[in-house]
Parts: structure tokens; sequence; C-alpha cells
């Protein structure tokens, strides 16, 4: 009876957020004509002249959760480590290629298999161990096409009530936005389930000196949780400085763009920056990894505060 209850609820959620997708299609990888072939090891992809797709939707704030809910299950500690970095537990490093799907990405292909990883502790030797951004991407961006974009918000939402398939079930193909998962396809999902998700911020009520954004990221990272942002890309200013990629100022002359997401994976107070993984392949930044300055964290009363920074998410697993 249970089992009945659970099928019955993940199909309709999934027609919920598949509402106005009349050209989708429920996929089956056993007899799908346009089956993507899937090889059996997974490895790094320099994606040499990559499109660096950017994908986060114009109303990224449409679904803001309170910045209190966090801070009300975190301390801040007075004496972080001077660094932490997370990256040797990511996934390797691809490209979203043409796809709009970068929110995906940093908060499946990245977060979610970096979740599984920790709590099962396999190796990410084939595409069985990956987390699959389609079948998050298909079933939260905001219309049919493939540029589309999506929210944070909303992709962490089907994480929440779907979970997620493996890449080897639910293939991703920049080629293709159309597949839905199938009956058995989502009973298989559900056990990738996320627990919760937070809006990472400082309420404007906060009077404690020690609780900035800076320091609550930093906290989260110390605690192995990597953090999903919204930036308003096109407008960063990136200095190469002892070898690495990072984002220090914002455009004087911003356009008119919605933004990329990526995923918080370190900090390094020596240089003032967190560290992320980016979906654009290995020639991106130092193997796919780049850096943004701490003073895109700042207050905005700051004296250094640079603008960019349009969101940022964490998310618990469902068996933590």
């Amino acid at each position: 009876m249970k089992n009945k209850i659970l099928i019955t609820t993940i199909i309709l959620f999934g027609l919920m957020l598949s509402n106005c997708q009349d050209p989708y299609i429920r996929f089956n990888p056993l007899i799908d004509e346009n089956n993507i072939i899937v090889p059996d090891t997974i490895k790094p992809q320099e994606s040499i002249n990559d499109p660096q797709q950017t994908g986060v939707d114009c109303n990224y704030n449409s679904q803001n959760k309170s910045f209190t809910d966090l801070i009300d299950i975190i301390e801040i500690p007075n004496d972080l480590p001077e660094n932490y970095d997370l990256s040797s537990d990511m996934p390797p490093v691809r490209s979203q290629g043409n796809q709009g799907s970068c929110v995906a990405w940093a908060t499946t292909y990245y977060l979610k298999s970096y979740q599984e990883k920790k709590q099962y502790g396999f190796d990410y030797l084939s595409y069985e161990n990956i987390i699959s951004p389609a079948f998050v991407y298909n079933q939260s961006k905001v219309n049919n096409s493939c540029n589309s974009g999506s929210t944070i918000a909303n992709a962490l939402e089907v994480l929440k009530e779907l979970g997620a398939n493996n890449w080897k079930d639910f293939p991703y193909s920049d080629t293709q936005c159309s597949n839905l998962p199938t009956e058995e396809l989502l009973i298989k999902a559900a056990q990738n389930k996320i627990k919760e998700y937070f809006q990472v911020g400082i309420p404007d009520s906060n009077t404690d000196v020690n609780y900035t954004l800076i320091n609550l990221i930093r906290t989260l990272i110390s605690e192995e949780n990597p953090i999903v942002v919204s930036l308003d890309w096109q407008d960063l200013i990136f200095e190469t400085l002892i070898d690495e990629t990072i984002a220090t100022s914002f455009s004087q002359n911003p356009t008119d763009e919605c933004g990329h997401a990526v995923l918080i994976v370190g900090y390094d107070d020596r240089i003032n920056a967190f560290k992320f993984v980016n979906s654009w392949g290995t020639s991106f930044g130092n193997e796919g990894y780049g850096w943004i300055s701490y003073d895109f964290f700042l207050p905005i009363v700051d004296i250094d505060f640079q603008e960019g920074l349009t969101g940022a998410y964490i998310a618990y697993d469902e068996d933590e």
C-alpha cells in the first residue's frame, strides 16, 4: 500500500513540474530510439572552445527562503581553519555544453554526486556513481527550450520531492532535453533525495558581528557542505593571480543578463576567496575550478563590497 501511495505521489509531482510541456516524452532507456550511448567509465572533459552556456532564470529570487531558518541550526565558531577544500571529492569536471543547465549541474551533477560519494564511499569510476543533471534540468527549466534556465530553488525542490537518477539510467545530452522519467525510474530516483534546502544569508536582525555571510559559508564548507551560488557572471571581472583564475570585481557597465550557477567547494583566507567548480570543462580556469573574492559576499554597506552575487543555497542529504 505504501509503495502505491509513493508511486502516485511522485507521478503527480512530476506532472505538476512538467505542466505545459506537451512535447515531453517518458524516457525508457531500453527502447528509446534516440538512446544515448553511455561509456563504461567517466573522465574529465576538456571542452576546448566551450560554448560557456549559463542558465539561471531571471526570476531567481521568486522562491526565497528565510535566512533565519539556516542560522537557527548553524553555529559559527571563532576558530575556523585558514583554508578548506572539498574539490578532491567532486566528480570529474565536465561541460554542460549547449544547454542552459548550469543550475542542474551545480545542484545535481556536482552537489548530489558529492553527497552520494560521501555517504557510500565509492569512487567516480562509472556513470552509475554520478547523478544525472538531465533528470533535474528536464523537470525544472522554465519552458520547453533547451536554452532556458531554471532557479536554484526549483532544482532543489525536484531533488527534495523526487530525488534523481544516476547518469547511466538517465543520461545527459546537450542536444535534447525533453525526456521525462518512467515510473520505474522515478522509484529509483527516490533513493537519491535531499532532505531539505536553505537559502544562505544573514538576517537583517542579526547583531552578532561574527555572523557574517563570509563566516557562514566558511563554516558550512568546513562542515563539508558545498554551497550552490548564482552569479551575475557576464559582469564579473576575472584576473589570473598566483596561477589561479579569480573573480575580483564587478563591471562598471553591467549587462542585463540573468546569471550562472556554480558550486562553492572551498575557501582560502590567504587569498580571501572562495573556490568553485564550473560546468564548462577543464579548459576553464585551473582544470575547471576558479575562485571568487570574498568582496562579493560583504555587506552592501562595506566599502569593499562588489556586486554580482544573486543567490546562495545549501542542501542537506536525506540520510544526514
